[in-house]
């Protein structure tokens, strides 16, 4: 008898039954979803703002937010610090 197919919890591909991990996204695969409670996203959002290193690393290992989203805020947070370093960079030259 052939095992049923599951599919990841995070961005629905379809991966072998008794994945640990997704092998389109990565996200390990458990029981079922981690929720939070608003609570807890708004601790996030208020961590990225005013405690930047901690809030990513909690906005990437513990909420359940869109993988899209995630990378849209680190980017948000990272480009203004990569053009500055690249105005020095052109103002050495």
């Amino acid at each position: 008898m052939m095992d049923a197919a599951m599919y990841c919890h995070a961005c629905g591909g379809q991966i072998p039954a008794g994945s640990a991990y997704c092998s389109h996204c990565g996200v390990a695969q458990g029981n079922a979803p981690r929720h939070h409670s608003g609570a807890f996203s708004a601790l996030v959002a208020l961590l990225l703002v005013f405690f930047f290193p901690l809030g990513l690393i909690l906005m990437w290992t513990s909420t359940d937010w869109n993988t899209d989203v995630k990378w849209a805020i680190s980017g948000l947070f990272f480009s203004p610090h990569l053009a500055t370093r690249f105005a020095s960079l052109a103002r050495e030259k």
